[in-house]
């Protein structure tokens, strides 16, 4: 009598719960490479987006990161 209190997962309620994990995981999979590819889109000290920055000075805080591939984070 206890077994049946319990709801069972149909098949289309697992695909739809792995189809979601999938899709989860790849976002973040996705978002974790593209600030390892790109890390001089943002500047380190105030996060300001500097994609189509010409100089290597950011216009917002004044900092000029550190090009060293041993750069600390913030």
């Amino acid at each position: 009598m206890e077994l049946s209190a319990y709801p069972t997962l149909s098949w289309r309620l697992a695909l739809a719960l792995g189809l979601g994990l999938v899709a989860v995981v790849g976002t973040i999979v996705v978002l974790i490479r593209d600030r390892r590819l790109h890390p001089h889109k943002r500047c380190p000290r105030c996060g300001y987006d500097r994609t189509h920055a010409v100089s290597a000075t950011c216009s917002e805080c004044g900092d000029r990161p550190s090009t060293s591939p041993w750069r600390l984070p913030p």
